[in-house]
């Protein structure tokens, strides 16, 4: 799970320590451009978008620094969640308009706040979901972009790693003979043999850091699956 927060950091350091400690990857950042700079540069993906609205003076402040994020995050879905306190205005943006999923009163403690986000993505975990992304745990495969993140970080593949990854993770538990593998991701012309596949599975190992073999299992004298263990 991988949240985005827009806030003064200095006043969220405790829900940084509190989320980091739960497993749950929260990226802080103080003003739109440097959110957008991140996802230019590092390809991150996020499951909820969280904004203080005490960082602007008025709606039409909000609005106009906020354009090029708002865009962003309707054009893949991601659901809003604002912060709010005593400012007048704020509320009654949010009793008029449906941009956000919904708004959190502050002051909020840490642990709150955790438990409130985790609530509303299980709650809308169906009409957040995507399909043109995969999730599995840490895990993610943006098909649209042809991008694969784990835990918030952009994993670069060779175009053979990620056809081999997508081909083995969105049919997750079905064994594949090496054979299968070939034929699949190199084609059926292909004349080499299928240590082939062996090496890609291990270069594909080494970049997730999958030396336990959480993801890509190995059955014995046939092939290869993805887990099909709950994350």
């Amino acid at each position: 799970m991988r949240l985005a927060l827009l806030a003064k950091k200095e006043d969220l350091r405790n829900a940084l320590k509190e989320f980091s400690r739960k497993g749950i990857a929260l990226m802080i950042f103080e003003d739109p451009d440097e959110f957008l700079d991140e996802l230019e540069r590092e390809g991150h993906f996020f499951d909820l978008f969280l904004v203080d609205l005490d960082l602007f003076e008025s709606l039409s402040d909000m609005e106009y620094a906020l354009s090029d994020v708002l865009n962003f995050l309707s054009s893949k879905d991601i659901p809003i969640v604002a912060l709010v306190s005593e400012k007048e205005w704020s509320f009654a943006f949010l009793a008029e308009d449906n941009l956000f999923k919904d708004f959190l009163v502050k002051p909020i403690s840490s642990e709150e706040l955790f438990l409130r986000v985790r609530r509303l993505l299980r709650k809308g975990s169906s009409s957040f979901k995507d399909e043109r992304v995969i999730r599995c745990g840490d895990l993610m495969i943006d098909m649209e972009r042809y991008k694969v993140i784990l835990r918030g970080r952009f994993i670069p593949l060779t175009f053979k790693e990620y056809e081999l990854l997508k081909l083995l993770i969105t049919n997750r538990g079905r064994v594949f003979t090496r054979e299968e593998l070939l034929n699949k991701v190199w084609g059926y012309d292909y004349y080499g043999g299928s240590r082939t596949v062996d090496t890609h599975i291990s270069r594909l190992r080494n970049k997730l850091g999958d030396y336990d073999h959480k993801y890509i299992q190995t059955v014995r004298n046939i092939g290869y699956k993805f887990s099909d263990e709950e994350e």
